[in-house]
């Protein structure tokens, strides 16, 4: 019998085979943390497994120049406007040396301080959007200091080269990741709040925010107690075949 001498037609699609091969890695990494996290719950450990996941952050991110490591931030004023409710302050800080945190400032007009503070971390986005101002302007009339804070490679105020879709394949490439820049802006947002003396952090700060904003929210208050309340919004979706499969979040 005589064997053809030409290639064996392939059965799947050679081009997509470690795209394959990691999503079904993912999946499968995806399945046993369900099953830890129910048999958690179950068994009435889940102080133990809350514990373990803290852990792992931690571990992840490696040590931030945030909180009693690191010395209080100086912040520079670039502007300030008054408004109905509320004045905004536009400043500048440092995070990492060198990596300026551009943030604004939503400070209540109609109580009196110190006030209640809240961080809204913005996701893949601006905080010059209706969405995050909004939000922040509802908090400052009712009588909580906000701090809206732009991520990575957003707005002019920002140094040259804080670009987050940049630094994330550079990140990528020394086994980092830019979400550790994400965190440790809204970590350092803490700090900057215990500079001012408008502020009250004897029960600790809210934070909250969408998107990406959320997932830097739900981390965030994983690695720092002073967080006290966290309102994490869509974002952290368990749909693997959209997360996964398609590469893409779960906000829509």
């Amino acid at each position: 019998m005589s064997v053809p001498q030409r290639p064996i037609p392939p059965t799947v699609d050679l081009r997509d085979m470690l795209r394959q091969h990691l999503i079904a890695r993912g999946r499968e990494m995806m399945a046993s943390a369900a099953a830890r996290r129910r048999t958690a719950l179950e068994s009435g450990e889940i102080a133990a497994y809350r514990d373990a996941i803290r852990a792992a952050v931690r571990g992840f991110y490696g040590a931030l120049p945030v909180g009693a490591s690191a010395p209080l931030p100086l912040a520079r004023a670039v502007s300030r406007f008054d408004k109905d409710g509320y004045r905004l302050e536009n400043v500048l800080f440092e995070s990492f040396p060198g990596w300026e945190v551009n943030a604004t400032v939503y400070v209540p007009t109609a109580y009196a301080p110190p006030f209640p503070a809240v961080i809204i971390p913005v996701g893949h986005s601006g905080k010059q959007f209706a969405s995050y101002q909004l939000p922040a302007q509802l908090f400052a009339r009712c009588g909580y200091l906000a701090v809206l804070f732009d991520p990575p490679g957003q707005a002019g105020e920002k140094q040259p080269g804080n670009d987050h879709f940049v630094d994330g394949v550079r990140c990528y490439l020394v086994g980092e990741t830019s979400s550790r820049y994400f965190v440790g802006d809204a970590l350092r947002c803490i700090d900057y709040l215990e500079t001012r003396a408008d502020v009250d952090l004897s029960r600790g700060v809210a934070m909250t925010g969408v998107s990406g904003g959320g997932t830097t929210t739900t981390l965030a208050t994983l690695l720092d107690p002073r967080i006290t309340v966290a309102g994490p919004s869509c974002c952290l979706s368990p749909l693997t075949a959209l997360d996964i499969t398609q590469c893409y979040a779960g906000c829509p």
